[in-house]
């Protein structure tokens, strides 16, 4: 509770506040949308910041600090978002290396699937302290519902990685179809360009040029995964093996269609910036 005294004293602050950042400009309507939240102590709050960033407007902001567009001028510099993006960004494409390399040199496999089930746990924890971040924070340097779509679409990558490799105990495979090698290598090169895309977010240096080529190597994908059920269908007889490898095949594939829906996703956070 405020007293009478401690309301006028940010009623003197809340002037300064209107005579510092004047009748327009970008901070002056952070301030008067802040001033709508109704309380004295949250208008006192609001003033208080509304000044800070008014003096951080004033500041010459070096070109390697500079976030895209004109927020950049009056938001306080945060990374921890572009650094949880690319964590998680890293541990996908860590998770895509083990599984190409799971069907290139199929041994040891309960032991390296579950090296890849221990990268998805990580996943999990990552997007928790992204979405707990999310919770705490006011400002955001992008939208919010952009950030939240975007670690989902990211997640969803790795549980269909996860669930490639969990496939292969589950179903007790105990041989690799050579011709499904080319499409399990066609996932790391589809989360390297995505991880390149969120590296490039914070930026946003070439994240279209980065986009374009996930669309690129999911459309090969799509393509391979259509040869391969094909020759299942011609070349196996037993129904059991026919259904395990076009699930399995039918999964790879799906893990490149949720990097599409990755580079959809910072397309539109590119073009919100330009």
């Amino acid at each position: 509770m405020i007293c009478a005294g401690e309301a006028s004293l940010w009623l003197v602050e809340e002037s300064r506040a209107t005579a510092v950042l004047g009748g327009s400009g970008p901070a002056c309507g952070f301030w008067l949308a802040l001033r709508k939240r109704g309380t004295v102590e949250a208008r006192r709050v609001a003033c208080q910041r509304a000044i800070q960033y008014s003096q951080r407007l004033a500041q010459p902001v070096s070109e390697e600090d500079q976030m895209p567009g004109l927020l950049s001028r009056i938001l306080p510099r945060e990374l921890t978002f572009f650094d949880l993006f690319t964590s998680q960004a890293e541990n996908v494409h860590h998770a895509a290396r083990l599984l190409a390399e799971l069907f290139e040199n199929y041994t040891d496999v309960a032991n390296r699937v579950q090296a890849i089930k221990e990268l998805e746990h990580q996943g999990d924890t990552i997007i928790h302290d992204l979405m707990t971040r999310l919770n705490q924070t006011f400002i955001t340097p992008i939208d919010r519902e952009d950030i939240h779509a975007l670690s989902s679409k990211i997640d969803d990558v790795l549980d269909l990685v996860d669930a490639a490799a969990s496939r292969l105990v589950i179903y007790r495979v105990d041989r690799i179809r050579p011709q499904t090698v080319q499409l399990a290598r066609i996932v790391p090169q589809a989360t390297e360009q995505m991880l390149a895309a969120v590296r490039a977010l914070e930026k946003q240096n070439d994240i279209l040029r980065y986009c374009r080529e996930m669309t690129r190597v999911e459309k090969e994908a799509d393509r391979i995964c259509r040869l391969l059920i094909a020759e299942l269908f011609e070349e196996e007889t037993h129904p059991v093996e026919i259904i395990k490898w076009k699930e399995i095949i039918e999964v790879l594939e799906a893990s490149t269609d949720k990097v599409e829906d990755v580079a959809n996703v910072l397309e539109a956070v590119a073009l919100k910036s330009s």
